[in-house]
């Protein structure tokens, strides 16, 4: 199921950092790309020379109607990528995009999509 989304990282609203705890890269899309479904994926991402790097993909959240978000959590990197070209495979479908009660709901449900990307990639 390798799907491949690239795009320039803008900034944001800041909220998994802020209140969760989980930076992400929000890559500036420039069409719909339909034939992926709203969801949360494990995948690979590449940016400058480095490849490879296991993330995890929130795809189709806060949809507009045109072109989805795609969020990126790159596991275990922290540094700045605005203004940087990113490119994601999306490799496996961990869930799909769920409601949720509040934000300790929230946090929990990105804790395990994150305990299982790594299991995926075998990224301790």
């Amino acid at each position: 199921m390798v799907r491949n989304l690239k795009g320039i990282v803008v900034k944001g609203a800041q909220v998994a950092e802020a209140r969760y705890g989980y930076p992400t890269a929000n890559i500036k899309l420039k069409k719909p790309h339909k034939d992926i479904l709203p969801g949360i994926y494990a995948g690979l991402a590449a940016f400058d020379d480095k490849e490879g790097m296991p993330c995890v993909i929130c795809f189709g959240a806060g949809y507009n109607g045109k072109i989805p978000k795609c969020e990126v959590h790159i596991l275990d990197f922290s540094g700045d990528l605005y203004g940087k070209k990113l490119s994601v495979s999306i490799d496996k479908l961990i869930s799909g995009l769920l409601p949720f009660r509040g934000p300790r709901e929230m946090k929990q449900k990105i804790d395990n999509d994150i305990e299982l990307a790594r299991k995926i990639f075998n990224w301790a």
